[in-house]
């Protein structure tokens, strides 16, 4: 009986729900029945925030989709601090651009000093 309610689940969710021009939220949930995504579409693409939760029902990820390409992913922590996940992410780093200006002021340091050990003064 459950095997048959998760065919059941999964057949709509790959089949939809939706019409085009309308809007509507697809739920797929875990083999135990706790929800696991809710994908929010828009005329049958994804669109706007959709959020992904763990098997206790707690919120562990959000993606953020516009006409059905992924814009934005944010992982919530156990202390519900925001990793970015975006493929350019890691630019919002601090520690990348403290390491970024470290390598640039030694690399301008080091080619300065041999500017001017060429140089007789």
């Amino acid at each position: 009986m459950k095997k048959l309610i998760m065919v059941m689940l999964t057949a709509c969710f790959v089949l939809g729900f939706t019409v085009h021009g309308e809007t509507a939220i697809k739920k797929q949930y875990y083999d135990t029945g706790e929800l696991k995504y809710e994908l929010n579409y828009q005329g049958g693409k994804l669109e706007g925030v959709s959020k992904e939760y763990d098997k206790s029902g707690k919120l562990i990820r959000t993606y953020t989709y516009e006409n059905d390409v992924l814009i934005a992913a944010k992982k919530l922590t156990s202390d519900a601090k925001r990793l970015e996940l975006g493929p350019l992410g890691f630019l919002r780093s601090w520690i990348f651009w403290l390491v970024l200006v470290i390598v640039v002021g030694v690399l301008g340091w080091l080619g300065l000093k041999m500017m001017m050990k060429d140089r007789a003064f």
